[in-house]
């Protein structure tokens, strides 16, 4: 993430490898993490180190995803389980250890478990338009911090339409806001590949994304 930070100071571009003094466009690592790194810099208006505000909303991160946790866990649990098993996850060693690294992993889960709180909304309770609004961002959002996500997002979308067929309308037209709100990344890395992906981590995209040449 320094190397990112620091090529994109300079070079203005989205970068992680410079040959011959030119920054090479990549999609090595997804953008939301970084686009979060440099939020936190520009608000730190250079006063103190940045680095400090990315601690202090990692924390933020990662109690509100163990109160995520809980709300996910009312679904199917009494109360007290419920606030047992938020408890059991509150001291996982991930959850406390990731608030003090620059690394996208208390981000991951607090949008992860946003996931799918919303998404139980949708499939258990009744559909509200803010839900849905909601639960477009936040597929949006994680598919731009984990490429991998695209995988967990198909599942829930499969699910919902074939086991409430009533809410088919709400998978589809979440699917084309979702890639509506990420095609301009996409659209990006075809410029720059060849083809369209959102992170190079396999095959022609990881040739293309990380090579200097």
């Amino acid at each position: 993430w320094l190397v990112l930070m620091n090529n994109f100071q300079e070079y203005k571009s989205y970068s992680y490898y410079v040959f011959n003094g030119q920054a090479m466009p990549s999609s090595y690592m997804p953008p939301l993490y970084f686009i979060f790194l440099l939020f936190t810099k520009m608000v730190s208006f250079e006063l103190i180190n940045y680095i400090y505000i990315v601690y202090f909303f990692q924390l933020l991160f990662s109690t509100v995803s163990v109160l995520l946790f809980y709300l996910i866990c009312k679904n199917f649990l009494s109360d007290n389980y419920s606030i047992l098993g938020a408890f059991v996850f509150s001291i996982f060693p991930i959850l406390i250890f990731s608030c003090t690294l620059i690394s996208s992993v208390s981000l991951q889960l607090f949008l992860y478990l946003l996931f799918f709180n919303l998404y139980l909304n949708i499939l258990i309770r009744n559909y509200t338009k803010t839900n849905l609004f909601y639960f477009i961002l936040v597929s949006s959002l994680c598919l731009l911090l984990r490429g991998e996500f695209l995988i967990i997002f198909l599942f829930s979308i499969l699910y919902l339409m074939v086991f409430n067929k009533k809410k088919i309308i709400y998978a589809i037209i979440t699917v084309i806001f979702t890639l509506m709100i990420i095609s301009p990344y996409i659209l990006r890395n075809y410029n720059n590949t060849g083809k369209p992906h959102i992170t190079s981590v396999s095959g022609y995209a990881l040739w293309k994304g990380n090579n200097q040449l």
